[in-house]
């Protein structure tokens, strides 16, 4: 009898062990760890029974990186002109979108009705584009339309670069920018060249509550030009800047203060400064705390880079998107 009862639990093992577990699974719960695998990845597993093949297209991130080495072979190999990379997204389910792109010469996105939050990052090539700079920056501003919905955004330098680029043939891009009306929370990566279009940025976000400014940490010396009108949120909702990547140059500290005269409901400004600060901690503190404020709540606290971990692991990220750059 005890043999019997072994050979049978045995069996009943293999068996359960035989089993697939995870095509009993829900469809959300699929979905949900679906999500944490890249989109390649997650588009893949539509080759494994009938019930997987659109599984994928319930997935609410969407993470597209097709690397940086395919760009290079743009790059190094002549390019075939007949064709054009075109990319065209239409996931209305999905809520989050981190889009590393610099091939797509037309990229649009068809349904955006569930979209939350973008992390964006592309630009133009010359050498590898078959379309102007004009046509390009159109382009980016139609696909800005087509996300405008969004409650939270991220920038990069390259994306940034493309409209001034646009801006300097004269084409009016930057006007055409689309209002953010949902847009709470803002992060912007960019080199020192371009931090005077930050105020024509944000007078696309009329309801804006943090604003997160990372500066190109090779940045040289340069002065900030005040604008001549002050963005809406500076004035009615801005309540959280932060300014990382502080190296104490004059053109830093004078977009610090004037942020902190013109932006009246602030809470809060963190400046978080690099080791090789130019000017001392005590002497910036000392110079901010007799700039004048438009608002009395705002506390200002200033901590070195090693201190936070959050934006130790901004920089990491914000490198892979510059890994480019010296190409």
């Amino acid at each position: 009898m005890e043999e019997t009862a072994s050979g049978d639990t045995c069996q009943n093992l293999c068996e359960k062990a035989n089993e697939d577990v995870i095509s009993e699974l829900r469809d959300d719960i699929l979905c949900y760890m679906l999500s944490f695998l890249p989109t390649k990845s997650a588009v893949a597993t539509s080759i494994l029974s009938t019930r997987w093949r659109n599984l994928w297209k319930s997935v609410t991130i969407l993470d597209i990186y097709d690397g940086i080495s395919g760009f290079f072979c743009i790059i190094c190999v002549p390019y075939d002109h007949r064709y054009r990379k075109k990319l065209t997204i239409d996931t209305p389910n999905l809520e989050f979108l981190k889009l590393v792109d610099f091939a797509s010469e037309e990229l649009s996105m068809k349904r955006a009705d569930s979209l939350l939050q973008a992390d964006l990052c592309f630009g133009y090539h010359a050498d590898a584009f078959n379309v102007g700079i004009e046509e390009y920056a159109n382009m980016v501003v139609q696909f800005y339309r087509q996300i405008s919905g969004v409650k939270t955004l991220s920038l990069s330098n390259f994306n940034i670069e493309t409209l001034l680029g646009a801006a300097v043939s004269k084409f009016p891009c930057l006007g055409n920018l689309p209002t953010f009306r949902n847009l709470i929370h803002l992060e912007v990566l960019v080199f020192d060249a371009y931090v005077w279009i930050l105020p024509e940025i944000l007078q696309c976000t009329s309801n804006l509550e943090v604003f997160v400014f990372i500066l190109d940490e090779d940045a040289y010396d340069w002065n900030w030009c005040a604008p001549h009108s002050v963005p809406q949120c500076l004035s009615s909702c801005l309540q959280v800047i932060e300014f990382n990547d502080f190296e104490g140059v004059s053109g830093e500290t004078e977009m610090v203060e004037y942020f902190l005269r013109n932006a009246l409901v602030l809470k809060k400004m963190t400046i978080t400064y690099l080791t090789d600060l130019k000017t001392s901690e005590v002497d910036v503190l000392k110079r901010l705390s007799t700039c004048p404020k438009g608002s009395d709540a705002c506390h200002i606290v200033i901590i070195p880079e090693h201190e936070t971990t959050e934006v130790a692991n901004r920089r990491r990220a914000c490198s892979r998107r510059l890994a480019t750059e010296n190409y």
